[in-house]
């Protein structure tokens, strides 16, 4: 069985990925939701920190990989450990946060028509987020509303497990 994986990512801090990941496991209380944070700093005492609040809005497990050392509420020892363990367990959905380079499917957040250019270098990008205008685009672009974009992870979902070829 193929677990569904989708990254919510930007181009930088303070994009609201943290509260928007917050309300999206809120709105798909019927899904058991893994979260992975992405860091390139040291971990630090993670409490009321974003792998927190994310257990608190009611993920199952939620976990924070970085270049320096990797950590959860549930604990393991290496990125490939971690894998292993959501693969036994089962989740209906991992979210990452972040992970913007990496080969799985993503919502990317924009704040700006700069950042449109950019997502053309993103992989894998199969949605934008943003409240300004985006034309041009063979991408669908939803506002950032944590409703709409739930119900969008909520057909994606449908999709992978109706698709027997993956």
């Amino acid at each position: 069985m193929k677990i569904p994986i989708i990254c919510i990512s930007s181009f930088g801090k303070k994009y609201g990925k943290t509260t928007l990941i917050e309300e999206i496991i809120e709105n798909l209380k019927d899904f058991k939701i893994c979260v992975i944070k992405h860091s390139s700093h040291k971990i630090l005492n993670d409490f009321e920190k974003d792998t927190w609040r994310y257990r608190k809005a009611g993920a199952f497990i939620s976990a924070i990989i970085s270049r320096i050392e990797n950590n959860a509420i549930m604990y393991f020892s290496n990125k490939k450990d971690l894998m292993k363990i959501l693969y036994k367990i089962k989740p209906d959905l991992i979210i990452c946060e972040g992970f913007k380079s990496s080969k799985y499917p993503k919502l990317m957040i924009i704040k700006n028509q700069e950042e449109i250019e950019k997502i053309k270098k993103i992989p894998k990008v199969i949605g934008i987020i943003s409240d300004i205008e985006i034309k041009n685009i063979n991408i669908p672009v939803l506002k950032n509303d944590s409703r709409i974009i739930s119900e969008f992870i909520r057909s994606y979902i449908e999709r992978i497990k109706n698709d027997r070829s993956l």
